[in-house]
C-alpha cells in the first residue's frame, strides 16, 4: 500500500497522468467540435436547398395548370436533393380513395400498393399501372397509414416490413424508404414517397429532416396549384372572380385557435371581390404566437396574388424566426423584393406574443400604428417603430426598428389596416384615427368580438351606406386571465 501511494506521489507519474488526461480531453473536444461543424454545414446545405426550392416553386406555379406535370417537377427536385433512386406522389382521389399522380427518378418505383399479384418487368408498364390504379385508402397499406395518421415514416429494411407488398421487393430490393404527408393546416392532401438512395446507403436523420421540410413546402405549392386549377376551370369571368374571392378568404384563418387567458378576434372584408389585406395568427410553440397584419397596395387580382405569396412565405418562415420579428420582416422583404412589380408594395406589422408574460415584440414595415387600450385610461398607447414598406427597396437598403410592450390583464392589443381610418362618407370625409380611438377606448372593457362589432357599426353609420372604398381588416387580442376563447 505504501509503495502504491509513493508511486502516485511521484511528480513524474503525476505529470504523465495529467498529460494523459489532457490528451483524452483534447481528443473528446476535437470530436465534439467536428460534430458541431458537421451539423452547421448540414443546416447551411438544408437552407440553400430550401431557398432553391422556393425559387423553383415560383416558376412551377407560373408554368401551367397541368397538375401531373407540376407534381413531377416538384417530386424530381425533392428526389434530386435527397439523392433518391425513385419516388412518387399519391393524392386523395376523394375521401375514401388514393391515386398516384406522379412518379419520378431514374430508378424503378415499386408498387407499394398491391393491386395484382403479377410481378412486372417493364419499367414503363409498372409506371402506367401504378398511375392508373385508384385504391381504397383502407387497402393502401403504408400509403393509407400515413394518409390516415399524418405521421411520417422511415423504413430501413423494406424486405421485412409487412406493410410493403411482396411484389415490390421482388421487383427491387427496398433498402430504405421515406414517406411524409402533404399537409396544409389540418388537411392531408396526399403523401410523398422516396425509395432507396442512389449511393446504396440508408436515408439518414438529416435526410429525413430535409425531406419533411421540402414536403411541407411542396404541400403549400400543391394547395396553390389546386386553387389555381379550380379558378382556371371556371368558364365565366364572374364565376372566376367569385371563386378567387372564396379562395382568398380560405387563405385567411378560418377560426382563431382557443388561447387560455386571452380573447382573440379578427375581421376582414375586402372592398371588391378580391382584396389585398391579410392577417395571420400562428402557433409557434413554447407559449409563443405570431401575429401579422398586412396591406398590399392596389386591389384586384394582382394584389390578391401578392397577398397569397406573402401568406405562403409567412407560414413557412415564421417558425424559423421565433422571437425575432425584425429579422423575419427583413427576410420577407428579401424574398418579395425581386418578384414585386415596381408600382406595388406591402405594408406589414408582425409581432411575437409570449402568452405567459404578455410581452409583445414587434416590427413594422410601413404599416399603421400598433395600439394598446387599457380600461380606465382616456387614450391608448400607440407605437410606431421605424420601418418602410416591403418591396420598395433592396434588402441592403431596407431597415427596421424593433419594439416591445407588455400586455397586462384586461389590456387590448389593436391592429388594423388603413381601410378602417380612411372609410369615407358622401362628403369625402374620412372616419379618421380619432374616431377609432374614441370608439375602442370607450368599449375596451367589452369582449373583442363586441368591440369589433361596435366599431364596424360606427363606420357604417358614418359612411351612410356609401360603397366601401378600401379593404377593412382588424385583429384584436385582449389579455383576460378569466377567459378561454377564440372567435372570428
Amino acid at each position: 500500500m505504501k509503495e502504491f501511494v509513493n508511486f502516485f506521489s511521484n511528480p513524474l507519474v503525476l505529470g504523465i497522468l495529467f498529460l494523459l488526461i489532457l490528451r483524452i480531453y483534447y481528443a473528446w473536444m476535437q470530436r465534439k467540435l467536428a460534430a458541431v461543424e458537421e451539423e452547421s454545414e448540414q443546416l447551411e446545405k438544408q437552407k440553400e436547398i430550401a431557398y432553391n426550392f422556393l425559387e423553383k416553386a415560383g416558376n412551377i406555379l407560373l408554368s401551367g395548370d397541368q397538375l401531373e406535370e407540376r407534381l413531377e417537377e416538384i417530386g424530381s427536385f425533392i428526389a434530386e436533393a435527397l439523392g433518391a433512386d425513385s419516388g412518387a406522389i399519391f393524392l386523395r382521389h376523394d375521401e375514401n380513395y388514393v391515386k398516384a399522380r406522379a412518379i419520378f427518378g431514374e430508378g424503378i418505383f415499386p408498387p407499394l400498393i398491391q393491386t395484382i399479384d403479377k410481378v412486372f418487368t417493364s419499367k414503363k408498364f409498372i409506371k402506367e399501372k401504378i398511375l392508373s390504379d385508384v385504391v381504397p385508402i383502407r387497402e393502401a397499406r403504408l400509403i393509407g397509414h400515413v394518409l390516415q395518421t399524418g405521421q411520417s415514416q422511415v423504413i430501413t429494411d423494406g424486405t421485412n416490413d409487412p406493410r410493403i407488398p411482396r411484389s415490390a421487393n421482388e421487383l427491387i430490393e427496398i433498402k430504405s424508404l421515406l414517406i411524409a404527408p402533404l399537409r396544409v393546416n389540418e388537411k392531408i392532401l396526399g403523401v410523398c414517397v422516396l425509395v432507396n438512395k442512389r449511393s446504396g446507403e440508408s436515408f439518414s436523420n438529416y435526410d429525413q429532416s430535409l425531406f419533411e421540410n421540402l414536403v411541407n413546402y411542396a404541400a403549400l405549392m400543391l394547395d396553390l396549384l389546386y386553387l389555381t386549377h379550380e379558378v382556371r376551370e371556371k368558364q365565366n369571368l364572374q364565376q372566376e372572380i367569385q371563386l378567387a374571392n372564396e379562395v382568398q378568404q380560405l387563405l385567411l384563418p378560418q377560426n382563431l385557435f382557443p388561447l387560455e387567458g386571452y380573447d382573440l378576434y379578427a375581421y376582414n372584408k375586402p372592398a371588391k371581390e378580391l382584396g389585398g389585406d391579410y392577417y395571420e395568427v400562428l402557433e409557434l410553440g413554447n407559449n409563443k404566437i405570431g401575429v401579422a397584419i398586412a396591406d398590399v397596395s392596389g386591389k384586384g387580382v394582382a394584389a390578391a396574388l401578392v397577398m397569397a405569396t406573402l401568406r405562403s412565405f409567412i407560414k413557412v418562415e415564421a417558425p424559423r424566426f421565433v422571437d425575432k420579428p425584425k429579422e423575419l420582416v427583413e427576410h420577407l422583404n428579401h424574398l418579395l423584393f425581386k418578384d414585386t412589380k415596381e408600382d406595388m408594395f406591402i405594408t406589414l406589422a408582425y409581432g411575437v406574443l409570449d402568452t405567459e408574460t404578455g410581452v409583445f415584440k414587434f416590427a413594422r414595415a410601413g404599416h399603421e400604428q400598433i395600439s394598446i387600450f387599457s380600461p380606465g385610461n382616456s387614450m391608448p398607447k400607440e407605437y410606431c417603430p421605424k420601418g418602410m414598406a416591403m418591396g420598395i427597396v433592396s434588402p441592403d437598403s431596407f431597415h427596421l426598428e424593433e419594439s416591445s410592450v407588455t400586455l397586462r390583464d384586461e389590456e387590448l392589443l389593436f391592429l388594423y389596416t388603413d381601410g378602417v381610418t380612411e372609410a369615407m362618407n358622401k362628403y369625402q370625409d374620412e372616419f379618421g384615427i380619432e374616431r377609432v380611438r374614441d370608439v375602442v377606448q370607450a368599449n375596451c372593457q367589452k369582449t373583442t368580438k363586441e368591440i369589433c362589432g361596435i366599431l364596424l357599426e360606427e363606420i357604417e353609420a358614418f359612411t351612410g351606406g356609401i360603397s366601401q372604398y378600401d379593404d377593412i381588416t382588424l385583429v384584436l387580442i385582449k389579455r383576460d386571465k378569466k377567459k378561454y376563447r377564440g372567435e372570428q
